[in-house]
């Protein structure tokens, strides 16, 4: 990966990265490791650069002398205080048109430092704040039971610092091997719940538990380990970041699986080609959800975009896998023709969640093939 596209899965992925540490310890290293040699090219061109100058002011300096001694030894026409004027008034005003080049230059040096060390203090200043918290030890939360909100809710503020939507409180509990639907309008408040479920968003008032343990700062980290998520401005990143014992083979299998093995492929784990459709880009990210293998999964709106087929295969084969396998699934979706596949079907309205009943009476379970007759493996 370039430098730019780590810049961008840096920036884009930040919600992916910050769920995930291996992912984000092996996103850094690799961006690191582009840094550093982005500074030795750099370093060089400057070196190189300056040499040049170096040696165009030797030549011009040169040629100048050229032009004001040996001119007037070869002709008579100059006289021997015209040469001295002239030279003199060369020899002054090169430094200083020079010195007045620079005068800009050096005060935009001046700001950027200025902003550089602004820049340093505040994040110096969070560094401290976290530092004792990061480096907390990481507590394996994959056997919970249950996670539970206990008035938890959240406040966006407006540049004034006063409230503009709030979000809770929220009361209730997620049960493992769950699969829950999330459903409500624009603006409700799904995508808020969402990253203050993942842990992305630290809840303005109350607590999560994951069973008894109250999640806080020397715990986060562990409890966002548990998801594995595919939010609905995810960033899709074309290399197997943390995953780097999977077997090419099964990648290739959930690419068949997918729909996308035509589209794309795994190559020195690296996608060779992630510019794809809206709907294949999403299929290319559940295959590194799946691959993630965690005990949550968010999936925000992942069958929009799809065919019929494969919307009608994602709802009634894969969620009831990933259920199979113990897994917990929640799902942001408007598609009611399918929530009878979940266990509880959860409405948040202008910032209150509450449960919610389907909108359609249940109807008898279907089971759909998978797209080139592939069943979703065991091990997933």
């Amino acid at each position: 990966m370039n430098s730019s596209g780590s810049l961008n899965g840096l920036l884009k992925g930040f919600k992916e990265i910050r769920i995930n540490q291996l992912k984000s310890n092996d996103l850094f290293k690799d961006f690191s490791t582009t840094s550093v040699k982005v500074q030795g090219v750099r370093t060089m061109v400057m070196q190189k650069f300056a040499d040049t100058v170096v040696f165009i002011e030797m030549f011009f300096i040169i040629l100048l002398g050229a032009v004001v001694f040996v001119l007037p030894a070869l002709s008579q026409s100059f006289g021997g205080s015209v040469t001295k004027i002239v030279a003199a008034i060369l020899f002054f005003f090169g430094p200083l048109a020079t010195v007045i080049m620079m005068i800009p230059v050096f005060t935009q040096v001046n700001v950027t430092v200025d902003n550089l060390r602004r820049l340093e203090g505040e994040l110096d200043d969070a560094l401290k704040s976290s530092a004792a918290h990061d480096n907390a030890p990481l507590v394996d939360l994959s056997n919970f039971e249950r996670i539970r909100f206990q008035s938890v809710d959240f406040t966006y503020l407006d540049p004034d610092g006063k409230p503009s939507f709030e979000v809770g409180p929220i009361d209730g509990e997620v049960r493992r091997g769950e699969i829950l639907f999330l459903v409500g309008g624009n603006g409700s408040g799904k995508t808020t719940f969402m990253k203050l479920f993942t842990a992305l968003y630290r809840p303005t008032r109350g607590a999560i538990f994951v069973d008894d343990l109250e999640i806080g700062p020397d715990s986060i980290q562990s409890y966002r380990n548990l998801f594995s998520a595919i939010f609905s401005d995810f960033h899709l990143f074309d290399k197997l970041y943390s995953l780097h014992d999977v077997a090419p083979e099964r990648v290739e299998a959930l690419l068949t699986l997918m729909g996308v093995a035509d589209k794309t492929s795994l190559k020195d784990g690296r996608f060779t080609n992630t510019h794809l459709s809206t709907g294949q880009r999403k299929r290319l990210a559940l295959v590194l959800s799946y691959l993630e293998e965690k005990p949550i999964y968010i999936f925000d709106e992942v069958a929009a975009d799809q065919d019929p087929h494969f919307r009608g295969y994602f709802y009634e084969t894969l969620l009831p896998e990933l259920k199979h396998h113990g897994k917990t699934v929640v799902v942001v979706s408007h598609d009611d023709r399918y929530f009878h596949v979940g266990d509880r079907v959860l409405q948040m309205d202008y910032g209150s969640l509450r449960d919610a009943k389907p909108t359609l009476p249940r109807p008898a379970p279907r089971k759909r093939a998978a797209p080139r007759s592939r069943k979703l493996e065991p091990s997933v």
